[in-house]
């Protein structure tokens, strides 16, 4: 038997491991790819974000995100969830996963287009020409947008974080967002806004699935039989999830105007932006879950949720502090939304149920990921409603907030009763 290669790293990365119980050279070879994708992402949204801060009016900046909203919300109605399925897969061996992705993706988008359809005539008949051919142009899109950026999960899958961040945000997000940047200057106005946002994306992500399948050719190799199953169970928990991640909007719009949705939008931006790393995090976390044991994962998750902790606790205050500065100076025209984005920086703990989460992924746990994703997607619905009938903004912001603390208790809760399942059946170590 060869001799186990010996252990070369230095001891402040094995005192790293040891005080975080986790492989900190495998996330530290896997996240310098993940952390400079995420800070070239972070500093383009935030340029988008001055310009239109300074140049588009407040009522076209709420009217263009009303939109991509609705779009969001009309992609629920295909396999919106396929891509954790593809990583997956991929992770395990299975190279088909992507281009059968891509085709089954595209087959279920018909319901997308029938959707589309549907609205874009509503619109036309109500007189409201610019939301018809904004809808139009965003639904036709969006599918093939879902199915080509599956080519990002399939890297994550291979454990690929180089051409993921390439393809994902240093040039995937770049590219769009510098045209934008350069409509908005140019033309400030909800359509063309709207159309090369979504003609920019479509062309970045099936340029990058290109680029993934000449560098994979994974047509030749195997597929997974569960996957497309997973995958469905997955879309369905997602259609729920995916209508509360965006109501919000939808709701402000049609209940409190253009404009109060660009107030809103830019008190929930920074935050959610800075959410970004999370999910580099997770892709790493879950191609690792995938392979390990219950046991092995349990042993070092109580070290992981309380780092994460003390992370969500100072970015969360470090925010509080510093945000009346980033609005006096980066969006002068948008300083009443300080007070909602500190508070919304609570949500900000959610990072906590992150390994949590990636667990029930990587040894799908289709019927834990149900119960957590429906009721928390459930509750936080209910809780947007009455927050914003009873407080306008203020009762939406403290709902959104109240609903994420709530859905991570749910999820401990589902995750300690899933390894008192699990750890018992693993073979105990001498």
């Amino acid at each position: 038997m060869p001799p186990e290669p010996a252990d070369t790293s230095s001891p402040l990365v094995r005192w790293a491991e040891r005080l975080f119980k986790t492989d900190v050279r495998y996330i530290a070879e896997s996240g310098g790819w993940s952390l400079a994708a995420q800070a070239v992402a972070s500093l383009s949204t935030l340029a988008l974000s001055i310009v239109i801060g300074h140049v588009v009016p407040k009522d076209v900046y709420g009217q263009y995100k009303y939109v991509v909203a609705v779009i969001s919300i009309l992609s629920l109605f295909s396999l919106n969830d396929l891509g954790s399925a593809v990583l997956q897969s991929a992770a395990k061996g299975f190279d088909r996963a992507l281009p059968t992705g891509f085709r089954i993706n595209l087959r279920w988008s018909i319901l997308i287009f029938s959707a589309t359809l549907a609205l874009t005539l509503y619109y036309a008949f109500a007189g409201n020409h610019l939301l018809a051919f904004g809808v139009l142009i965003g639904g036709s899109l969006s599918p093939f947008m879902s199915s080509a950026n599956l080519a990002l999960s399939y890297l994550a899958g291979k454990k690929d974080f180089r051409r993921a961040a390439l393809y994902g945000s240093i040039l995937g997000n770049s590219l769009p967002v510098l045209a934008l940047i350069v409509t908005a200057l140019i033309a400030p106005h909800p359509l063309p806004l709207i159309i090369v946002y979504f003609v920019a994306n479509a062309l970045t992500d099936f340029w990058f699935y290109r680029l993934t399948m000449r560098a994979y050719h994974p047509e030749r190799g195997a597929d997974d039989p569960s996957m497309v199953r997973y995958g469905a169970h997955l879309s369905a928990m997602g259609v729920v999830l995916g209508f509360a991640q965006n109501i919000d909007q939808v709701l402000v719009f049609h209940f409190l105007g253009p404009i109060n949705l660009a107030l809103y939008t830019f008190s929930t931006a920074i935050v959610d932006q800075s959410k970004g790393p999370l999910k580099s995090l997770d892709a790493m976390i879950r191609s690792r879950f995938a392979v390990g044991t219950p046991r092995s994962i349990a042993q070092g998750m109580g070290n992981k949720i309380f780092w994460l902790m003390i992370f969500a606790a100072i970015a969360s205050g470090a925010y509080m502090l510093v945000a009346p500065l980033i609005f006096h100076v980066l969006f002068p025209a948008y300083t009443d939304a300080v007070p909602y984005s500190q508070l919304y920086s609570l949500t900000l703990f959610g990072v906590v149920t992150t390994p949590a989460i990636s667990y029930f992924y990587a040894k799908q746990k289709t019927r834990v990921l149900y119960l957590d994703t429906m009721i928390s997607a459930v509750g936080q619905i209910v809780l947007i409603c009455i927050g914003l009938i009873l407080g306008g903004l203020w009762g939406l912001v403290i709902a959104r907030v109240v609903g994420r603390l709530l859905g991570c208790a749910l999820t401990f809760g589902l995750y300690s009763a899933a390894m008192r399942r699990d750890v018992p059946s693993e073979p105990s170590i001498a």
